[in-house]
């Protein structure tokens, strides 16, 4: 795993998160440099179950329709049962880095498997406390990773997109977010949230 520039989107509502990807598809984004994780069950009671029909993964339950709309969409899948989370589904890259995050788990002691999988890919050591808990929370968590110019056009597609919350850990990107966002603040057209730091 290589450390890069990474953008991560939290929704709380599953269709904003498969409108995400939808629209990162359309202007050309490389959906191999995207991910999507969440909680498979989030709620108590809650029934949900993940199986392969032998050419596809399906879902069912609570998360099935963003899954079942998404399964050819982002490829590399995986169910993963990880402490302190539970029960999860990622697709896209994120799912082969948490397997390599629990093959390395001893170099990252302090921190969980999954905290330590964003670390690697460059989210800081503060900030992965706030996405476990986003995921626990069962909400979205869509990682865009790549060069910093992919990054800030992925920013500007997200940043469209009412209900996300989002950051990135590109300096380059971070600089131009901030500006863009300064200027759109200024006319009072800015949607979309920061995650707070």
């Amino acid at each position: 795993m290589l450390q890069e520039n990474a953008l991560v989107a939290v929704y709380t509502d599953p269709q904003r998160a498969g409108e995400a990807v939808r629209e990162l598809e359309k202007t050309g984004f490389n959906l191999s440099q995207l991910s999507l994780a969440s909680i498979v069950a989030p709620g108590k009671g809650a029934a949900a179950a993940c199986y392969s029909d032998g050419t596809h993964v399906k879902c069912w339950g609570e998360p099935g329709s963003l899954w079942n709309s998404l399964r050819s969409v982002i490829k590399g899948w995986a169910f993963l049962s990880l402490p302190d989370i539970g029960p999860m589904l990622v697709s896209g890259p994120l799912a082969t880095w948490i397997v390599a995050a629990l093959d390395n788990a001893a170099i990252f002691s302090n921190l969980s498997v999954f905290g330590a999988t964003l670390y690697s890919i460059g989210i800081p050591k503060e900030r992965v406390q706030y996405y476990e808990a986003a995921l626990k929370d069962g909400h979205y968590l869509l990682i865009a990773h790549g060069p910093a110019r992919e990054i800030l056009r992925a920013k500007g597609v997200l940043a469209s997109i009412d209900g996300a919350r989002f950051e990135s850990t590109s300096p380059d990107v971070a600089e131009a977010v901030e500006d863009s966002d300064s200027r759109q603040a200024g006319d009072g057209q800015g949607q979309g949230s920061e995650a707070p730091t």
